[in-house]
């Protein structure tokens, strides 16, 4: 008897993904939140279910490619989803990209029913689904990789099991740094080669013939070179891949021995304080650098001052190792409307060196004005910056600095209150 298939998530990726178990003679129910998706398949043989409960309740593997953590959060443990109608025994296998502590997290769930679970993102794109030659790399048990490899075959070519649960989404954050570096790679590349007035095919062509041949150099620079924008994958996927690799990042930043306190390439060395780094080269101390993602106002008011300020992706032992490279203090501020989400913004220690701490506070309060503004808090943002002006604010020349110079970009960053 032929394994019986449930497949949900039918978008770009899912729909030529069933489509090909179809064709493999695969038994297949299937379940997407957009009927005509459904229909599609159900023409070319497949039986529909009324959820992702009904989908399981008669697979043996259930397959699922949706958008992030929270929407196979939804599928699979959801009041509808496939735990309410998998069969101890079963097998779930995720093909969505998530976060790998999200992947370890459901499988966990799922053990307790009895259900064993595999992610499995895979790589190569809709063209790859629709000729059965994707990349799958697997985070789960060996025995469960073993068992599914049969059915991974009716579209996957490279089928690797990376490690324990969670280990395919790593594997997976690792490929999105390599193809979204390559992609905005040959964007500049090409770009630059047309603003040269030399023929960016023929830049094309001789770079696919050296070291920086890559495949995205080869699939997207065409497309840069005609002006063709029609994409077939989400830039917003793209933007929520690359923040699972920051997460991870970070999470791993506290146990990173990679650096040893000094950049050998860039000359300079690095430190951490309060979460958070600036760096400075180590002789003249003009031009700053740092590693991670500045907000927007730390941006403006760090490059018309040439500071910069970032997250941490270096560890705390730096710090003790650059200490004396240090040039500006971390401000911590408020979390963000999203809980993971925290503002910084960064001051050159020259300002704060004698600065009693009175005026150190106020500045405070200032950046904190800011970040509420951002955040749509008008009231406790106007709280904030009456507390920076304060009597007196005119002796400090950075607070003056500040409101004279920040305060409006912050008011034009969004529309002003009515009031």
């Amino acid at each position: 008897m032929a394994t019986r298939i449930g497949f949900i998530g039918l978008g770009t990726m899912g729909s030529p993904m069933a489509r090909r178990l179809l064709n493999a003679g695969y038994p297949v129910t299937v379940w997407a939140r957009r009927r005509e998706a459904v229909a599609s398949l159900v023409e070319a043989g497949a039986s529909a279910g009324d959820s992702a409960a009904d989908v399981a309740l008669n697979a043996d593997i259930v397959m699922t490619m949706v958008t992030d953590t929270k929407a196979v959060e939804d599928v699979v443990l959801g009041e509808r989803g496939i735990v309410r109608g998998a069969r101890a025994g079963s097998l779930v296998v995720d093909h969505s990209t998530i976060a790998p502590d999200g992947a370890r997290r459901i499988a966990h769930a799922l053990t307790a029913q009895g259900v064993e679970m595999l992610d499995a993102p895979v790589s190569g794109g809709s063209a790859a689904a629709e000729a059965g030659t994707l990349a799958i790399m697997i985070g789960g048990s060996a025995a469960a990789v073993e068992r599914v490899t049969p059915v991974l075959s009716a579209y996957a070519k490279t089928i690797v099991h990376v490690g324990a649960s969670g280990a395919g989404q790593v594997a997976k954050a690792c490929n999105q740094i390599c193809t979204i570096v390559n992609q905005l790679g040959a964007a500049e590349a090409m770009l630059l080669a047309e603003r040269a007035g030399v023929d960016p095919q023929a830049v094309k062509d001789v770079l696919m013939g050296g070291f920086a041949a890559s495949r995205m150099l080869d699939l997207q620079a065409p497309k840069m070179i005609a002006r063709d924008f029609q994409g077939r994958i989400e830039s917003r996927l793209h933007h929520k891949d690359i923040h699972i690799v920051l997460d991870l990042a970070r999470a791993f930043a506290e146990n990173s021995s990679g650096s040893n306190g000094q950049n050998a390439a860039a000359g300079a060395h690095v430190g951490v304080s309060s979460g958070s780094m600036i760096t400075a080269p180590t002789e003249e101390k003009q031009d700053i650098f740092v590693l991670g993602e500045p907000i927007e106002l730390a941006r403006r008011f760090c490059v018309a001052n040439r500071f910069y300020g970032s997250r941490i992706l270096i560890g705390p032992r730096t710090f003790e190792l650059a200490n004396n490279a240090i040039v500006a203090r971390p401000i911590d501020f408020l979390s963000g409307v999203n809980a993971q989400e925290r503002h910084e913004i960064y001051e050159p220690l020259a300002f704060t060196a004698d600065a009693p701490s009175e005026l150190v506070a106020r500045r405070d309060s200032f950046w904190n004005g800011v970040v509420l503004y951002r955040e749509q808090r008008w009231a406790e943002a106007y709280s904030e910056f009456q507390k920076a002006r304060g009597p007196n604010h005119e002796e400090d020349a950075p607070l003056n600095l500040y409101l004279r110079r920040l305060e409006p970009l912050a008011l034009h960053l969004m529309e002003s209150p009515a009031q």
